[in-house]
């Protein structure tokens, strides 16, 4: 708003307004934490676009470990996310990242 004292969030189910001083924004440690609800995973991923970008956690707001993908990288699931909306696979050079499930087709 004009007095900027409400905070609007997006949330899958529509908008929220929010007093702006009832949040506060998260820590780059807190945007990067790992989920304790993680399913396994195993099925072959082909990267959709060029430029995705995958992260150390499964979060857009984390910036640690930002690795960009190129189109048609083929990828294995090692777990998803309880939302099922990112995924965790393994770098080559053998480091976890998190890429969003809307970024890859499934092969």
């Amino acid at each position: 708003n004009g007095a900027r004292d409400w905070l609007k969030l997006r949330l899958a189910e529509g908008d929220l307004w929010v007093p702006r001083d009832a949040v506060r924004y998260a820590t780059s440690g807190e945007s990067c934490t790992q989920p304790s609800d993680v399913r396994s995973a195993y099925k072959t991923y082909v990267v959709r676009s060029e430029g995705s970008v995958s992260r150390s956690a499964p979060s857009l707001e984390c910036g640690r470990g930002v690795v960009e993908m190129s189109a048609g990288t083929v990828l294995t699931a090692k777990a998803v996310t309880a939302d099922r909306q990112w995924l965790l696979f393994e770098s080559s050079s053998g480091e976890d990242l998190w890429l969003p499930r809307e970024d890859v087709d499934y092969q």
